[in-house]
């Protein structure tokens, strides 16, 4: 795991000394990063909001307990994920976001018709995939992760993540070809 590095160790003390300033800092160099992946998840931007508030809040009342062995992006974003699943079990939902990938659809589909159609079918597909490969998939397409990061992110160990990746893309493959078929 990644280990705090300078400016990073000058912003946690901040923050442990309950440096408001420290906290908006915070606040302005992750929310939209995090918004974009709590949005992923949720399947909109309202609950994204909604999420990411409860992740900040969440991080501020432990700022005392985070002892600095992974990075503060990697501490805020498992926290963000986690309340974003909490939330996607809290209303039985499994489906997330497929907007981001809107520029391979455009790829591979011709009219205005057709784009929307796919970018449907390709929402379906998410919204169907197990929140164990939907969140890689997320993490690595939407935020542009790299897979280590991610690994550290969700706690799993590098090839974890590349399978769970690999299955989900597999998932959507086959997915896809079964919604196009109906």
């Amino acid at each position: 795991m990644p280990h705090l590095q300078g400016s990073e160790k000058d912003l946690l003390a901040r923050l442990k000394a309950g440096e408001r300033s420290a906290f908006d800092e915070v606040m302005r160099r992750f929310h939209q990063p995090l918004l974009r992946l709590a949005a992923s998840i949720t399947g909109d931007r309202e609950s994204g909001e909604d999420v990411v508030q409860d992740a900040f809040f969440r991080f501020w009342q432990g700022i005392g307990q985070f002892n600095g062995r992974a990075s503060l992006s990697t501490y805020l974003y498992r926290i963000t994920l986690n309340r974003a699943v909490d939330r996607i079990r809290g209303r039985r939902r499994r489906d997330g976001a497929m907007n981001r990938f809107r520029h391979q659809v455009d790829a591979v589909v011709a009219s205005p018709a057709e784009k929307m159609e796919r970018e449907d079918l390709l929402h379906a597909a998410l919204g169907m995939l197990p929140v164990k490969f939907k969140v890689p998939l997320l993490l690595l397409e939407v935020e542009q992760m790299a897979y280590r990061e991610i690994a550290d992110v969700l706690g799993l160990t590098l090839n974890t993540v590349r399978s769970r990746v690999f299955r989900a893309r597999e998932k959507m493959v086959a997915t896809l070809r079964a919604l196009e078929g109906s």
